[in-house]
């Protein structure tokens, strides 16, 4: 299968509040109980199936790196960051920058052992 992206992203913004919730009815369903639904692989393709008007294992039998690039692109449009533009990069970068190293958090640990 062949993904249109421009199809995709006009998908996308042609669901309602009722596909969105259908598709995580029927993600749950399927034994998918994370706490952030929208966060996950397998909601993410559903949404991406519904906004293509393909069945989902369509898109969850692409390859890797296009399955990747497809559940990214609903990651973007659903948290509005653009993949493409390297947005999505950047905050990432910014998010792991924020984080505290490896070093500080064994010193963070190590403090609250002692206590």
């Amino acid at each position: 299968m062949k993904i249109d992206y421009e199809k995709l992203k006009a998908g996308l913004e042609s669901l309602t509040g009722h596909d969105f919730e259908r598709a995580e009815r029927a993600e749950q369903s399927s034994g998918n109980n994370a706490p952030m639904l929208t966060l996950t692989k397998g909601f993410q393709a559903r949404l991406a199936a519904e906004a293509l008007k393909v069945p989902t294992p369509e898109i969850k039998g692409l390859p890797i790196r296009e399955y990747n690039r497809v559940t990214n692109e609903v990651f973007s449009f659903l948290y509005g960051q653009s993949v493409e533009s390297g947005e999505l990069e950047n905050s990432i970068e910014g998010l792991q920058s924020d984080a505290p190293s490896t070093e500080e958090q064994n010193t963070g640990s190590d403090k609250r052992r002692r206590s």
